[in-house]
């Protein structure tokens, strides 16, 4: 797998303590316990190949309903008369 380093720290190579992983360059490492840790942690970041590593914003959208929020719009007073005066 592909990673570099969280900006501004630098991890330390397993098997290799007093080399760093850094934010400036990627690094190709196997998915051993340890660097998985160092993912979950947030000290590594994957990137994918041929990808940017600069992170894109999240556009905000509408939530779709669902059966669950639809079934709940049904029961409301109003949704109720409504449906009674048809």
């Amino acid at each position: 797998m592909k990673v570099k380093a969280a900006p501004g720290v630098r991890v330390p190579k397993q098997g290799a303590p007093r080399k760093y992983i850094t934010d400036d360059a990627e690094v190709v490492v196997d998915a051993t316990p340890y660097y998985l840790r160092r993912l979950r942690d947030g000290d590594l970041i994957e990137v994918e190949d041929g990808a940017s590593t600069v992170e894109t914003p999240v556009e905000a959208s509408t939530p779709t309903p669902t059966a669950d929020t639809a079934s709940v719009e049904s029961k409301t007073p109003l949704a109720a008369a409504t449906s009674a005066q048809a």
